[in-house]
């Protein structure tokens, strides 16, 4: 048995436009005053812009922001559906979750994994490395409507889904610690 077998995979759900990056800051900030390390990225909505209109990736570890995604046409930027992305920012994304030392992080951030990443593009091959190395526990953020296909696409076996609509910051904190806590005790024998 390897030690994937005991790293959690953990999946952070709601439905479109539910708020699932407003919860996932507030429960990072409750995961590191509990003294997990995480890395990882978050895709967080331009603020004044439409909640569905334009987003910008902040690299959880540095605090480091660049613009990621557009519903409007920028030069330079590569069309996939109705956005346009900024190469820089899913570089970006890409090289968190290829860092050698990611692995060293009680838990990484995956905000979020949605169809683009199910046709295998945006993360995808990133997400799909990072899980083939086996080596960290991972929180995923997936629109309700795709969970089940994220779980076949990347064969994840029994990942614990936190519904934001039915659980609170500080129950899918204490769920997420009590599993990491777990999960280390395990690789450590």
């Amino acid at each position: 048995m390897s030690d994937r077998d005991f790293m959690p995979v953990f999946i952070l759900t709601g439905k479109t436009g539910s708020g699932k990056t407003t919860f996932l800051l507030n429960l990072i900030e409750e995961l590191w005053s509990n003294t997990s390390s995480i890395a990882g990225f978050a895709a967080v909505s331009v603020p004044g812009d439409d909640p569905s209109g334009s987003y910008e990736i902040l690299d959880l570890v540095s605090n480091k922001i660049l613009p990621l995604a557009s519903r409007s046409y920028a030069e330079g930027r590569v069309k996939y559906g109705k956005f346009y992305f900024n190469p820089e920012g899913i570089l970006m994304g890409k090289n968190i979750l290829e860092d050698p030392m990611i692995c060293d992080n009680d838990l990484v951030i995956v905000d979020e994994i949605g169809p683009f990443e199910l046709d295998g593009k945006i993360w995808a091959d990133s997400l799909t490395r990072l899980l083939d190395r086996q080596c960290c526990s991972l929180l995923l953020v997936v629109r309700e409507q795709l969970i089940a296909q994220v779980i076949q696409k990347w064969k994840l076996n029994d990942p614990v889904i936190i519904d934001i609509e039915q659980t609170k910051n500080v129950q899918a904190a204490a769920t997420i610690i009590s599993k990491l806590g777990r999960a280390g005790q395990m690789n450590s024998n």
